[in-house]
């Protein structure tokens, strides 16, 4: 059996909200990784900072010095899932 009525003003606004974030998260991702190249081909970390008005730490963390982390050259570890495949887990 489906329900086939319509979705609520609420679920509307809460899937357009879940695309606005999956779209910020991938232009975030495109970001990082264009510091990184930039990087690569010797863009300073203070011209980077002022040209994407991101802070130092974050220019750091897309270059791999953050002490931890891989710069973002490969796949993103954790792929976006569609709206129907999300858990609470996913959920910030």
């Amino acid at each position: 059996m489906t329900d086939d009525s319509p979705k609520s003003e609420l679920a509307e606004l809460a899937d357009d909200w879940r695309e606005a974030r999956d779209e910020e998260r991938a232009r975030w991702l495109n970001l990082k990784r264009a510091i990184a190249q930039a990087a690569r081909n010797g863009v300073p970390e203070v011209q980077l900072v002022r040209e994407t008005g991101v802070s130092r730490v974050t220019v750091r963390k897309a270059m791999g010095k953050d002490g931890g982390s891989a710069a973002v050259d490969g796949p993103e570890l954790r792929q976006l899932k569609p709206a129907g495949e999300r858990h609470r887990s996913d959920e910030s």
